[in-house]
């Protein structure tokens, strides 16, 4: 672990250890969409809290998924109010690789949806992601052992308060991020934080594992990701928030960001109107840093209609490197 050096924002001690989702459980017969959408952000632990509440409030403590693979905790003790000053400066996180959690087997398969998608749900995939443009969507899923080498923990205000699990990301992406978050203060007044970061391979299982039980399988499906199949294993996506309030798409911080984001690399995963080719709802909220020069061309391949996903945007850059 390195030195502390105070002029350096993306610090704080390191874990990977923790996740921003409850594992609640339990669904009635034959509930509604909004009802299922509700259970889907309580078994997440990504609902807002209820309504006068503050927007850095953390919400009511609830039961949280453990990452297996950790034994320690870290939490960063942050402020999210704009005048907050970074607290710390980088410290490398531990590079140990993540344990495969049970029955992990390293095969990909092509999903539809189905009960079998469900029952694959700890198998992960054949990939690495050391590139930061490895294709990973439904289809193509990192091996359970692989996890970034380069991890570091933000402290305030990119983060949120404490009580947080830890807020990892891979050194590029931490420090565009920084760069990202200090400029949507600098024009709108309002700053972004950082909710939710890297995850294991084995805590993208339990939180997985949780959202089937509390939603059923096909609806899992749509709000959340197998092990090995989410982008947040790569250490280069982020759940963005306003204190513990995640981003929504319908306010002046989120222009800003569909405008600037990519000029500091990081691109909405899952735009509005493109779950035909994810396969996932729209998610505000979820941004995955893909760096510079691709976030820009991301955008100038987009139309006017919607923006391009990276899902869509990496399946293109894999086709023409395999010169199909």
């Amino acid at each position: 672990m390195r030195d502390a050096d105070p002029s350096n924002p993306c610090s704080a001690s390191a874990s990977a250890r923790g996740s921003d989702r409850s594992a609640t459980a339990g669904a009635s017969d034959a509930p509604s969409s909004a009802e299922r959408d509700k259970r889907a952000e309580r078994a997440r632990g990504t609902s807002d809290p209820p309504p006068g509440e503050g927007e850095t409030s953390p919400p009511q403590a609830s039961a949280r998924a453990e990452d297996p693979n950790s034994d320690t905790s870290a939490t960063t003790s942050t402020d999210t109010s704009p005048s907050a000053a970074p607290s710390a400066a980088p410290s490398a996180a531990p590079n140990a690789a993540p344990s495969a959690a049970p029955n992990a087997a390293t095969s990909s398969d092509d999903t539809n949806g189905d009960t079998s998608e469900c029952d694959r749900d700890c198998v992960g995939g054949e990939l690495d992601g050391d590139d930061l443009l490895a294709p990973v969507d439904r289809h193509h899923g990192l091996r359970p052992s692989w996890s970034p080498d380069d991890l570091i923990a933000l402290a305030g205000p990119y983060v949120i308060e404490s009580g947080s699990p830890p807020n990892l990301l891979r050194k590029a992406a931490a420090e565009a991020f920084v760069e990202l978050s200090d400029a949507a203060y600098a024009e709108t007044g309002v700053r972004i934080n950082i909710r939710s970061g890297y995850r294991s391979f084995a805590l993208q299982c339990s939180i997985f594992r949780s959202e089937v039980r509390n939603l059923g399988c096909e609806e899992a499906t749509r709000a959340s990701a197998r092990a090995g199949f989410s982008e947040h294993q790569l250490g280069t996506t982020a759940d963005l928030a306003i204190g513990w309030r995640r981003l929504r798409g319908d306010r002046p911080i989120d222009a800003f960001l569909d405008a600037h984001a990519h000029k500091y690399g990081w691109i909405l995963s899952y735009p509005d109107g493109a779950e035909e080719s994810t396969g996932y709802k729209y998610e505000p909220w979820h941004y995955r840093y893909i760096g510079r020069e691709a976030a820009e061309e991301l955008v100038r391949r987009s139309t006017d209609a919607r923006r391009l996903s990276t899902q869509e945007y990496l399946a293109s850059e894999l086709s023409a490197r395999e010169g199909r």
